[in-house]
């Protein structure tokens, strides 16, 4: 019955029959820096607005395929221990669509939070995806959480004054950080809103840990979340996204992982059990001659997920205090934004 109001409920909210808050028109962010932001920063689509599960979607209590069983039998021994896997209620993907996440909602059971990884200013352009992409996708470096918000906020407020914007097919961006003049799509406006806005219009939960792409989470942010975990309600739902549903979102996945089952599963075991599920081994890093500080940023992300499982199983640690006091106590120190 839950699961009957919870599909009328979606297909509602798909055909546009329930609608969220109105889009507020205060300004926040002086139009010149807009105009500069939007000048260095390319308005590109993530995904389409399609009744589709998100790109890369993966939950714990999805089977894994035996494809993936096979190919990682030929270089492993034995699979990983799955040990409280199941049991976790997580799930992870790339950025979705408005339509998306509604078609991803029935897999999800219980009071669901939204995992918003992003640094990154983006949103929903008609219910299709979009972000502001900067070079290594950093456009937001360096900025606080209430400026990216305000920034976002502006952002959108700018595209609901026009009456038409033109947005870059992300995959046609070349090395020198320029849309090829066949990949613009005029795009008539019609609705403009945050991601915020967009999930708690759905009646869902929001929260946002920003993380540089292709980079290590920072220590406040780590902290945030171990704080944020500790008061999660029991039998809450977690969707983990970033932008391509790769690093940033296993990390997440991993984190949390280790959270709940660190105490009694190897940590080879966890970082091999997301990487069957998902797309990525965290462990499995190339060096890239091109993008060497891609490579440094996934070395520092492996090293902080190696040094939060000893957070985790050290009776001093996650039982005891938060991640930044145990930080102070180890008198360790992970410089996050270092390249």
């Amino acid at each position: 019955m839950l699961f009957n109001k919870k599909l009328h409920y979606i297909m509602l909210l798909s055909y546009g029959l329930i609608g969220g808050p109105s889009f507020s028109t205060m300004k926040i962010i002086p139009s010149s820096y807009l105009t500069t932001y939007t000048h260095d920063n390319l308005l590109v689509l993530d995904a389409k607005d399609s009744f589709t599960l998100p790109h890369r979607f993966r939950a714990t209590s999805m089977p894994i395929s035996q494809e993936k069983r096979e190919l990682y039998l030929k270089t492993h021994r034995m699979l990983p221990s799955f040990k409280g896997y199941k049991e976790l209620k997580v799930s992870g993907s790339a950025q979705f669509s408005r339509k998306n996440i509604l078609a991803a909602l029935p897999s999800m059971q219980g009071k669901v939070y939204i995992i918003d990884l992003r640094q990154e200013s983006h949103g929903f352009l008609n219910g299709a995806a979009i972000s502001w992409y900067g070079e290594r996708n950093w456009a937001n470096k360096g900025q606080k959480d209430s400026f990216i918000n305000n920034l976002e906020i502006s952002l959108f407020q700018q595209l609901m004054s026009l009456q038409k914007t033109s947005v870059c097919n992300f995959q046609k961006i070349s090395n020198n950080h320029l849309c090829k003049r066949v990949s613009y799509s005029s795009i008539e406006i019609k609705t403009a809103e945050t991601e915020e806005k967009l999930i708690k219009s759905l009646g869902l939960e929001y929260l946002r840990f920003p993380v540089l792409d292709r980079w290590r989470p920072d220590d406040k942010v780590i902290n945030q979340f171990v704080n944020f975990i500790k008061t999660l309600p029991e039998g809450a739902w977690l969707h983990f996204h970033c932008r391509g549903g790769s690093g940033r979102t296993t990390t997440f996945l991993v984190m949390y992982d280790i959270i709940r089952n660190g105490r009694h599963v190897k940590f080879n075991d966890i970082i091999a059990r997301h990487a069957l599920s998902g797309v990525k081994n965290l462990q499995e890093i190339s060096y890239l001659e091109d993008d060497k500080w891609a490579t440094k940023g996934a070395l520092k992300r492996l090293a902080i997920l190696e040094k939060f499982y000893d957070y985790v199983q050290d009776p001093e640690g996650y039982a005891a205090r938060s991640w930044l006091e145990w930080l102070i106590l180890k008198k360790a120190e992970f410089t996050s934004q270092e390249f």
